[in-house]
């Protein structure tokens, strides 16, 4: 909610700077200053479509339809993934958790945390539409 606030009172600005512009168009600084603005702001959707670039290695799936995220939450221009693995005893979890990591600092949020969980359980009702048909179930 505050993301959302936080662009409104933004564009209010640029309108009030477009304002003093020649015919009413938006100058090229406040188009510079309101896209910089929004090219930050980064929605929840976009970071589980990075997520999916994330692939189990024993399961050659992604972690997102693996159902292995169970929250992303957004902090100004910082993300929190709660994830958990199908095992506690899963020899690749480091290594999932770094390119999780990895991967979300390339959308250039400064902090990333990556809280791995084991409650709930994982379960295989937890898999996507879309892996439960590669997987058979």
């Amino acid at each position: 909610m505050a993301n959302i606030q936080i662009i409104a009172n933004h564009e209010s600005n640029a309108t009030v700077g477009a304002k003093s512009c020649r015919r009413g168009l938006l100058c090229s600084e406040t188009k510079k200053v309101r896209k910089t603005f929004l090219d930050r702001y980064i929605s929840k959707k976009q970071v589980l479509k990075k997520l999916e670039e994330v692939i189990d290695p024993e399961l050659n799936l992604n972690i997102v339809d693996l159902g292995l995220i169970y929250e992303v939450n957004l902090e100004k221009n910082n993300v929190n993934v709660v994830m958990t693995f199908t095992t506690p005893a899963c020899p690749l979890a480091t290594i999932i958790a770094e390119q999780v990591e990895t991967k979300l600092k390339e959308l250039k949020f400064e902090q990333v945390h990556v809280h791995v969980t084991w409650d709930p359980p994982w379960k295989p009702d937890m898999l996507s539409e879309k892996a439960k048909a590669v997987l058979g179930f």
